[in-house]
């Protein structure tokens, strides 16, 4: 759905505080890839918490923008809710890690 808004508005540009976010769900994207493919529980702990940050930091920056930038900022924070929302799926996989995991 991001790509197609984005073309619809080819011209568009970004305020810092939008790259800002840009640059963090990206972050939280490669570390989310990592997790699944290295899982470990901390990890998948940690991208909760990162999730809840990117859900602060796109709320603090909503005001004074455009309807499409909102939507693009609402878009982000969609992209890392899904990602942490398979967690539990990628945890369940994973069982026999949860249970052999040093604390």
């Amino acid at each position: 759905d991001i790509i197609f808004l984005m073309e619809e508005h080819k011209n568009f540009k970004f305020s810092n505080d939008t790259l800002k976010l840009f640059d963090i769900v990206n972050k939280f994207l490669k570390r989310y890839y990592d997790s699944i493919f290295n899982y470990n529980l901390q990890k998948v702990v940690q991208l909760a918490k990162d999730k809840e940050d990117i859900a602060k930091e796109s709320g603090k920056i909503y005001n004074g923008k455009s309807e499409f930038e909102c939507r693009v900022l609402n878009y982000l924070f969609e992209i890392a809710a899904l990602a942490s929302n398979f967690s539990g799926p990628s945890s369940a996989l994973n069982t026999d890690k949860l249970l052999m995991s040093p604390k």
